[in-house]
């Protein structure tokens, strides 16, 4: 995280250290990428897309300002750098003169946050497998983080063959491996409904439509023994680039879903909010804090995973990215 530079320029420099790695995802491991090449080359692509065809048969090369282009240099060296010292053996790149190499990961949950940051959208099919991958991801990261008595299980729509149909359903798991009983006030519950003297397979809504869960993309919780007590984490993801315009950091899953339980009457929710960004200018930083009691970016989530050595999603995470990105070489 770094306080001495705009906002502006905080995460013009992160995008662009974030360009530089994609590029070497693209090349493959051990293919050396230079910092100030790849800068300048997406600089004069950047303005060659926003000439005039006329203006193109023009355009030099010398047309980027050199004094714009090394200042942003500086700033992308600042991010690369802090990426290496803060995540060391957890950074699948090495870094050394301004020359970026793609060193390769043991379960790609770095290479998974950087893909899902760089959609612009996740609302596409494509981005769709990246935000699944990435919730799951989020969720494996902070069970690690709490601990080996932690369980997790992904609520974010749409739900996977493996996860809760709905906030209904994830109640009813999470009465099944937590000594409370977690149940919706009567109106939220989905009520089966009968048709020629036979119960439908499909069920409806409750009566007061139904239940918002305030975007609760997954749930991590624990019991220590067979009382009552269990501590549950409500997570909410923000993959989208407009997280912040959208204030998602603001939204309070453990409110909402206190408001729709019945039982326990006072339950130990804490809220955590993850992105797949690295956020390391002071006020992205300071406003993502707001989002909950746990708050991990990029940083955080690509050491958990990568320190405990969880290779059970590799494969998610790798078709989810080059579902997306066709030409990495991961």
């Amino acid at each position: 995280m770094i306080g001495r530079i705009s906002r502006e320029k905080a995460r013009e420099a992160s995008k662009d250290a974030d360009d530089v790695e994609l590029t070497c995802l693209r090349e493959g491991a051990g293919t050396r990428v230079s910092l100030d090449e790849c800068l300048h080359d997406d600089r004069i692509a950047g303005q060659a897309s926003e000439a005039t065809s006329e203006e193109l048969d023009h355009f030099p090369a010398s047309a980027i300002d050199e004094h714009d282009q090394d200042d942003r240099a500086t700033a992308a060296d600042m991010v690369l750098s802090y990426r290496v010292k803060e995540l060391g053996t957890s950074y699948p790149f090495s870094y050394q003169n301004r020359l970026v190499t793609y060193r390769g990961s043991k379960t790609l949950g770095y290479e998974l946050c950087l893909g899902a940051s760089l959609v612009d959208t996740v609302s596409g099919k494509s981005g769709r497998y990246l935000q699944v991958a990435f919730e799951r991801a989020a969720a494996v990261a902070v069970a690690i983080w709490l601990g080996p008595r932690f369980g997790y299980m992904r609520t974010g729509d749409p739900p996977g063959s493996d996860d809760p149909a709905d906030v209904q359903d994830a109640l009813v798991r999470l009465s099944e491996r937590t000594p409370e009983d977690w149940h919706l006030y009567p109106e939220y519950r989905r009520r089966a409904k009968s048709k020629g003297g036979s119960l439908r397979a499909t069920v409806a809504v409750g009566r007061a439509g139904k239940p918002k869960d305030g975007g609760t993309d997954f749930l991590v919780f624990s019991s220590l023994d067979s009382r009552i007590g269990s501590v549950v984490i409500a997570g909410n993801c923000g993959c989208g680039k407009n997280w912040l315009r959208q204030n998602k950091h603001l939204d309070r899953p453990s409110e909402s879903l206190q408001r729709l339980l019945e039982s326990p009457s006072d339950p130990s929710l804490l809220d955590c909010f993850c992105l797949p960004f690295h956020l390391f200018g002071e006020e992205d930083w300071q406003q993502a804090l707001r989002g909950g009691e746990l708050t991990l970016d990029r940083i955080r989530l690509a050491k958990l995973l990568e320190e405990d050595d969880n290779r059970v999603y590799r494969e998610v995470f790798c078709e989810a990215l080059t579902r997306n990105f066709q030409d990495l070489r991961i």
